[in-house]
């Protein structure tokens, strides 16, 4: 039991250790850049300085080169970045930020320094400041290095002012091209719904050459059955009716068409559908309110019927279908309520609701609600009301 419990901290701190090496490997990865610049830099200019005068100490190197890297990362990524350009108080801060920044260099730097040359070789004792704190504090006296210093802050500094120019237009390219990017989705967008919309159309212009040939058709055949028939004639002329107007009102450009122009083919549709069942079809309709001058959108009551009859059984006397159509002084309002033809499929009422539900929500926006769906097991209910 011991040795598990060992064996387990043993794989934790192997997988930690692992995935921290992991991690450590992408960061180098990603900053390769920056490693072989730096490397570059540091090599070049030991080289260059040591011949020309002589060769420091590799700690001396160490602490004084990670300072100056230092240092220009802080300049570049938090006093430039986070508040160069900034009006008002934020260019207070930023002057504030960068004199201070200075000062903490050359401070640092001259400290640096006293403890390299007072401490044994190969070792870095910072207490000394403290033991020696006169002489620490005498060393700022020396104007060669105090200069020397300041110019090597300003140097890095103004390496760190390309480094943030170079960040600067990189996150403006990113910018303009991400506005590119959301420039041509756009594009592509807008194209996309042109193409849908030349082809709705197309397809709207090729399905508007039957319904014609077929009004046409019922023309010919209301004058040849008036002469044997005239229950059928008449069926014939109210279908052809209904037909007509259903080309006329999906071709015009009006969003609305007074109610009762719709209503009077609702009773056209009722009529040619009795004629269809033989007289035995049975829907109790019943209209209210003010609906001769209502205005309202073209296709949906009739919809809203033929679903009734194409779906709904109205065979039964003892339970009938049931519309109902009101308008109020704040709302209009259409019920419809049926026994359902448990034989046909309801996908065609699902698409039909849906075309209504977008049209509605296209002129009314949220002024309206519209629900439907199967009550009480075998009854189909449809309930729309539209605030005024």
């Amino acid at each position: 039991m011991e040795k598990t419990f060992y064996t387990a901290i043993i794989r934790g701190y192997t997988k930690g250790t692992s995935d921290m090496m992991i991690k450590i490997w992408k960061w180098v990865k990603i900053n390769r850049i920056h490693f072989l610049g730096w490397s570059l830099y540091i090599v070049l200019e030991t080289t260059l300085v040591g011949y020309a005068h002589e060769f420091g100490k590799p700690l001396n190197y160490t602490w004084h080169y990670a300072l100056n890297i230092i240092w220009f990362y802080i300049s570049a990524h938090w006093v430039l970045l986070k508040n160069f350009g900034k009006k008002g108080k934020k260019l207070l801060v930023f002057i504030s930020l960068m004199a201070l920044q200075i000062v903490a260099f050359v401070f640092i730097k001259m400290a640096i320094s006293f403890i390299l040359d007072n401490s044994p070789d190969n070792h870095f004792q910072p207490y000394l400041i403290l033991v020696k704190h006169e002489s620490f504090i005498s060393s700022f006296n020396d104007r060669k290095d105090l200069l020397s210093n300041l110019w090597r802050c300003l140097q890095f500094i103004g390496f760190s002012c390309f480094y943030y120019l170079f960040l600067s237009y990189q996150a403006n390219q990113k910018k303009i091209e991400a506005a590119e990017k959301q420039q041509l989705q756009h594009d592509l967008q807008i194209k996309s719904i042109e193409s849908e919309l030349y082809l709705a159309q197309s397809n709207y212009l090729r399905a508007q050459i039957n319904p014609h040939l077929l009004y046409n058709t019922l023309n010919f055949i209301y004058d040849k059955a008036r002469k044997y028939d005239d229950e059928l004639a008449e069926g014939v002329m109210k279908l052809a009716e209904i037909m007509r107007y259903s080309i006329d009102e999906t071709n015009t450009a009006e969003h609305l068409v007074k109610l009762s122009t719709e209503l009077k083919q609702v009773q056209n549709l009722i009529y040619v559908m009795g004629l269809r069942k033989g007289g035995r079809l049975h829907l109790n309709a019943e209209y209210k309110g003010q609906l001769d001058d209502f205005e309202f959108l073209p296709i949906v009551v009739i919809t809203l019927v033929e679903n009734i009859f194409k779906h709904g059984n109205l065979s039964k006397e003892l339970h009938p279908g049931y519309l109902l159509i009101e308008k109020t002084t704040h709302k209009f309002r259409i019920y419809t309520r049926n026994m359902l033809n448990t034989g046909i499929h309801s996908s065609g009422t699902n698409l039909g609701m849906k075309n209504i539900r977008h049209r509605l929500a296209l002129e009314y926006k949220d002024a309206f609600s519209f629900n439907f769906g199967i009550v009480e097991e075998n009854w189909f209910e449809v309930k729309l009301e539209v605030n005024l």
